[in-house]
């Protein structure tokens, strides 16, 4: 390529070109030096020939020159020159070397950004060299962990690809290989013994201290630099495979079929001159060099030298608390202990170690802190079962066919904790197992032979069959059978507890025929049902020691089932179990009919009926619970269908819709089991399952009557099962490094050489993207009101009919909810006259015998003689409950809760909408009128006026008792009346009259429309008929109808502004007579005030233009004097008003009043005709 010029990279490299460039590479803005370098890097990148290896190699290095040794480029092209060498360097790894020597050259100018550069780099693609590992190594022990170069080694081989290179964890090969792995373990060792070496802690607080670091050593920010640099020891060390076991499969499964072949190449401690360094942490005790030794050498590999030197390391550990350490280290020792499981569960440093293990939780920190929060399982506890886990799912890397071998290694391992029964933690750990074993028949099988032998050790029996073993736990006298359950029931541990009830039960109820023969002695109890007395009885003709009651495994299966959480997978199987004993037939003889079921009586009294209540409950829970979970389910499921955008989301959704009918099935399967336990026709003789409704299940209901054992499988959630252990599975991977780093992904780089033309490749590119998402389809939106337009309004027919459906849909409501406040009063009436009758006395008669209570002899010496206990008679009254009235008080209750919960839902939506048209439709018909009305538009504006009109009387007539009793109906109503009342009726002299007029007709409208009624704005005819009207009606409508229109006739402003003739005045004084006369000469209590009205209105005329009405209105009280009807109340107020003159209209002072002394009359009389000036001598 460039033979033109053979010695190019001398003058290339040249001191006088480099600060040219540099210099012209300064002086550009940033985007074309960008642009420069970046032609470089695609230059190399598209050179893949191996002649052109130089031209890469020198275009890599001037791009590291200029990013990171240049002191007058580094600045301003560090960060493009180190994307631009991630790049290069993704496409040729090789180039990792070069930059790493150039860097030994150059670290002072590199500084610091040669972290970042080798944070950037792909490492993972990376095998390095000798030479490169002697650098790193020098960089590791030479430079102090506080330096840039000792953080660099670091960040380097954590960065290297420690895994495999084929699909999965543990597929293909080693990207490293073995022996690079093995040497970077012994760095690490001596770097970590150089820099952080670890020494024991003393003192209980100190231990517990150091232990809770060193479980959170991984969420914890470093303390210091030497924390931070033993963690980066730790973790390194945990990346690297040091374990055949923990090799590529191919590998494994070599070495679990022939060990001593692949075994054959592993370092050996006391031959192998590369672990020296080793040894010498092993004798100082270090764990770190424990560790290594316990997984890269012999001592990891060997069964014996495992059983000897192995566990002795692990020891070491166990002095230092490196629990996770350990779990690692046991993860790979058990699967090699598989065919000589005698060599591990013999082993007292393995049993030691397992005790540790299963103890570590238990520091003095954590045991205060659960005095306050109880946590269970504790973290170490934790990351046990997630090792158990990733075992029993990995079984297949192991040669085996399924997990039964790591199911009985792990049983028998476990169950030689002293007192494992009473350990929690080790249950918990056996319910790990279990669960794996659960799924796999032959492991089934194995862990319940397994489960019979530890019971037989537990009980004392070691060489008898199954009948000796139950007799000898029951040797004793005791009542209480022994159980591998530490409790009544173990809620965190359910797996466990499956196999232990299920194991129990066969020994001790089936095999001794117990349980058949308690069935029998119930069938023929006598009476109310005693479990105790028929169990006392079945023993004792089995000819076996006493058992009691609580120990039967219908007890102990509905206990474990009440305990364990209502999303466990297993808690259907438990109620099976259950409702198989508590439906079964009492045993019969061939030939003899059947004799049903006694289940029911095993809840008999009042301790099982209040547990019989418990398991009705939980079952209700379980129902509701899978109700639940179907309607979430559901609903995620029509998200995901209104959401999805690719086909992706569309199969997606398929297993939400299967696992709603999933749940759907389980709500179903609980509310059969609820309706199981409750029918007592279940236990009958008789029973005829096709008889019984589709709820009750009659085909499983068949199978269990049947003696069908076979578990329901169908509804285990085995999905769950698998999201859990595969969590497991992944917690330990990812802690340990296990799984495929995302990361490590080689970036896909475009093809340098491509010779096709730029717009074919762009076009190219534009087509390998997603096609766009088309838009989503158009939903046309129903409006939630009707449109109202112009033409509607002005017309009283169209704007009547448009808002029928809204007025009957709001008035439906109303009368909807009286009927419910009706109902509701009528409950609580019902309900308070049931409760003092829910007890009544019942006399009794008891006898009590008194016996005597004398010395043997008298004084006298005579023997005294008792004649027998004397029997005294009492009459007591006792409460009892009245059952009749009982189960009315629950039924009204019931219906109460019902119409409760009625009331609270909201209004529908059809009241909502149908009240805001109302409203709307109203304020358009205000708005409208009054811009017509306002823009002298009289044709439209009274179009409008006449709508509002008709629409102000419509509602008057909708306005009731019913639609007044729903509040928000009332609130509507008014305000829509007094809205119209104000814009189209009040100050219209037209509708005075008719107002008056309905409000006579609707006394209860009163307050909703006396607002509006504004007489005062009529002419002087229609003010005088209205007033006759008011008079003739006044004393038959209620006091404050009347009062409320009297109050609204303003006399003086009528006489003022109307100015009325004469005679008008004079038809005025006599409709105020009338009025007067009709109350009579004693007017009523009721009637006063209006009373008062009609004698102020006559003082205003008596006073208006005065002496104009003086006669009249004389006459008027002399008629009505002669005739008896008139109150002397009125002449006072003639003769008070004469005396105070013009002035004094609305309110004369009462010189005179009924009561006074007569001679203060006549005083004031005679004042009065010496001192008045308003009438002459002859008037008077």
């Amino acid at each position: 390529m460039l033979n033109f010029c053979p010695d190019w990279e001398r003058k290339l490299m040249a001191p006088e070109l480099r600060q040219q460039f540099e210099e012209k590479l300064t002086s550009m803005p940033d985007a074309e030096s960008f642009y420069l370098l970046t032609t470089f890097a695609n230059m190399a990148m598209a050179r893949s020939d191996p002649a052109d290896r130089s031209f890469v190699h020198a275009a890599t290095l001037d791009l590291f020159q200029v990013g990171f040794l240049s002191s007058a480029t580094q600045d301003s092209c560090s960060k493009t020159a180190r994307v631009l060498l991630a790049n290069i360097t993704s496409r040729h790894p090789l180039l990792l070397s070069d930059v790493l020597y150039k860097l030994q050259d150059n670290f002072t100018q590199a500084g610091k950004l040669s972290l970042y550069l080798f944070k950037e780099l792909p490492l993972h693609l990376w095998k390095p060299t000798e030479q490169d590992l002697c650098i790193v190594s020098h960089w590791l022990l030479e430079c102090p962990p506080s330096s840039i170069e000792n953080q660099l080694a670091r960040q380097i081989l954590s960065q290297l690809n420690w895994g495999c290179e084929g699909p999965g964890a543990h597929g293909g090969e080693l990207a490293l290989p073995l022996e690079l792995h093995q040497r970077v373990a012994i760095l690490v060792v001596e770097a970590a013994l150089r820099f952080v070496p670890e020494t024991v802690a003393a003192g209980m607080i100190t231990e517990s201290v150091k232990q809770v670091s060193n479980l959170a050593s991984s969420m914890v920010r470093p303390q210091s630099i030497e924390h931070a640099f033993s963690l980066w020891t730790w973790e390194t060390v945990a990346r690297l495979r040091l374990h055949i076991l923990d090799q590529p499969e191919h590998v494994v499964w070599t070495a679990m079929a022939n060990p001593a072949v692949a075994f054959a190449n592993v370092p050996d401690m006391d031959s192998d001159i590369r672990l020296e360094v080793i040894v010498g942490g092993v004798k100082d005790r270090q764990p770190i060099a424990s560790y290594v030794a316990a997984l890269a050498t012999t001592w990891g590999h060997s069964v014996p030298l495992i059983c000897t030197k192995g566990f002795n390391q692990l020891q070491i550990l166990l002095c230092h608390y490196k629990y996770d350490a350990i779990l690692t280290v046991l993860q790979f020792y058990i699967p090699l202990f598989l065919n000589c499981e005698e060599s591990l569960i013999e082993c007292d440093r393995f049993i030691s170690v397992l005790i540790s293990l299963i103890m570590a939780d238990r520091t003095y920190m954590k045991m205060a802190k659960n005095l306050i929060v109880p946590e269970f399982p504790g973290p170490v506890l934790k990351r046990f079962e997630t090792m158990i886990e990733s075992q029993m799912m990995n079984y297949r890397r192991y040669s085996l066919v399924s997990p039964c071998p790591l199911v009985r290694l792990w049983l028998l391992s476990l169950s030689q904790v002293p007192d494992w029964t009473k350990e929690p933690s080790v249950t918990y750990l056996m319910d790990v197992v279990l669960r794996s074993a659960f799924f796999h028949a032959d492991a089934t099988e194995m862990a319940f032979c397994i489960l019979k032998q530890l019971h037989q050790n537990v009980t004392g029996s070691k060489h008898g069959g199954a009948i000796s073993s139950f007799i000898s736990w029951v040797a004793s006298g005791s009542a209480h059978a022994v159980s591998l359950l530490p409790r009544a029931s173990s809620p965190e541990s359910p797996w466990f507890a499956y196999f232990v009830l299920e194991m129990e039960q066969e020994l001790i109820e089936e095999r001794t025929g117990l349980w058949r023969e308690v069935l029998r002695e119930l069938a023929v109890a006598s009476g109310k049902a005693n479990v105790d007395q028929a169990v006392k009885k079945a023993v004792h003709n089995l000819k076996i020691p006493t058992l009691s009651a609580a120990s039967l495994s219908i007890y102990r299966w509905s206990q474990q089932a009440l305990d364990t959480p209502l999303d466990h997978p297993l808690l259907p199987l438990l109620w099976q179990k259950f409702f198989t004993l508590f439906l079964a037939r009492v045993p019969s003889a061939s030939g003899v009919p059947n004799r049903g079921g006694v289940g029911d009586k095993f809840f008999e009294g009042m301790i099982n009926l209040s547990f019989h209540k418990k398991l009705k409950k939980r079952l209700q829970d379980a129902t509701e619970h899978y109700r639940a979970k179907s309607i979430s389910d559901s609903v995620q499921a029509e998200e995901a269908a209104e959401d999805q955008l690719t086909d992706t989301l569309h199969q997606q959704q398929e297993p939400s819709t299967e696992k709603k009918i999933w749940y759907t099935e389980c709500s179903k399967l609980f509310r059969t089991f609820g309706l199981w336990l409750e029918e007592p026709r279940l236990h009958e003789p008789s029973l005829f399952l096709p008889a019984l409704p589709p709820q009750y299940n009659s085909n499983k209901l068949a199978a269990l009557l049947q003696g069908n054992v076979t578990p329901w499988f169908e509804y285990m959630d085995y999905t769950k099962v698998r999201e859990d252990q595969c969590a497991a599975l992944q917690e330990w991977e990812v802690t340990h490094f296990r799984t495929e780093d995302h990361r490590l992904k080689v970036p896909v780089l475009a093809n340098a050489e491509d010779s096709t033309e730029p717009d074919k490749r762009i076009l190219k590119r534009l087509q390998s993207y997603d096609s766009p998402v088309p838009p989503p389809p158009l939903r046309p939106v129903k409006p939630v009101m009707p449109v109202v337009t112009n033409e509607m309004l002005c017309n009283r027919g169209t704007v009547l009919d448009s808002l029928k459906t809204s007025f009957k849909t709001l008035l439906d409501y109303a009368l909807s909810y009286s009927l419910h406040v009706s109902e509701h009063t009528a409950l609580d009436c019902n309900f308070l006259e049931l409760v003092p009758q829910l007890y009544r006395d019942v006399e009794l008669e008891v006898v009590l015998h008194a016996a005597c209570d004398s010395e043997p002899h008298t004084r006298r010496g005579n023997a005294t003689y008792c004649a027998g206990p004397a029997a005294i008679r009492l009459k007591i009254c006792e409460a009892r409950r009245n059952e009749g009235n009982e189960h009315l008080i629950e039924q009204n209750r019931r219906e109460f809760e019902s119409i409760l919960s009625r009331a609270m839902q909201p209004p529908p939506q059809k009241v909502c909408a149908s009240s805001v048209y109302i409203e709307h439709v109203i304020r358009l018909l205000e708005s409208e009128f009054e811009r017509h009305k306002s823009t002298q538009n009289a044709d439209t504006a009274t179009k409008l006026h006449d709508v509002g009109v008709t629409l102000f009387y419509h509602i008057i007539t909708l306005y009731n008792d019913e639609s007044a009793f729903y509040p928000p109906s009332k609130q509507l109503l008014t305000t829509c009346i007094e809205t119209l009342g104000q814009v189209f009726v009040c100050g219209d002299e037209g509708q005075c009259m008719r107002l008056l007029g309905t409000v006579i007709q609707q006394p209860h409208l009163g307050g909703v429309l006396g607002p509006h009624f504004t007489p005062a704005v009529a002419s002087t005819p229609t003010f005088l008929q209205m007033y006759k009207t008011v008079v003739e009606t006044v004393y038959q409508q209620p006091a404050e109808l009347s009062f409320v229109l009297l109050s609204k006739f303003d006399i003086t402003r009528w006489l003022v502004s109307r100015r009325p003739r004469l005679s008008e005045r004079s038809q005025f004084i006599e409709l105020v007579g009338k009025a007067l006369t009709a109350a009579g000469l004693n007017p009523e209590d009721e009637i006063l005030i209006l009373h008062e009205v009609f004698r102020k209105h006559i003082r205003q005329l008596l006073l208006h233009d005065f002496p104009e009405h003086y006669g009249e209105v004389l006459n008027l009280v002399l008629r009505g004097s002669e005739s008896q009807n008139l109150s002397l109340e009125v002449w006072f107020d003639v003769l008070n008003a004469l005396m105070s003159g013009e002035g004094e209209i609305l309110a004369p002072p009462r010189r005179l009043r009924s009561g006074q002394n007569l001679g203060r009359v006549k005083e004031e009389a005679r004042n009065y005709a010496t001192e008045q000036k308003m009438l002459t001598y002859q008037e008077v």
